[in-house]
């Protein structure tokens, strides 16, 4: 899935395998999963985490290939492990 604005949107993460953004200022709450390949160009960020878990809960992600470019960047809320 490809995304270059903020009017587009995942959908349901249990579908989603492979995800590239593109354009500025793309914010991506990531739903703990195992996935392909993440892109992110441009100045776009993903999520990684539970906003407002549960105390100690760990947010676990396996991706195939998570590569960032430019100014993108990923955020983590609480405790997670890649």
């Amino acid at each position: 899935m490809v995304l270059n604005n903020s009017g587009q949107s995942v959908g349901d993460f249990s579908d989603l395998l492979d995800l590239t953004l593109n354009g500025n200022g793309l914010v991506v709450e990531v739903s703990p999963g195992r996935y392909g390949s993440f892109t992110l160009n441009g100045n776009n960020r993903i999520v990684l985490g539970v906003r407002g878990g549960e105390p100690g809960a760990v947010s676990e992600y396996e991706f195939q290939r998570l590569t960032i470019n430019g100014q993108a960047t990923w955020e983590v809320l609480g405790p997670v492990r890649v």
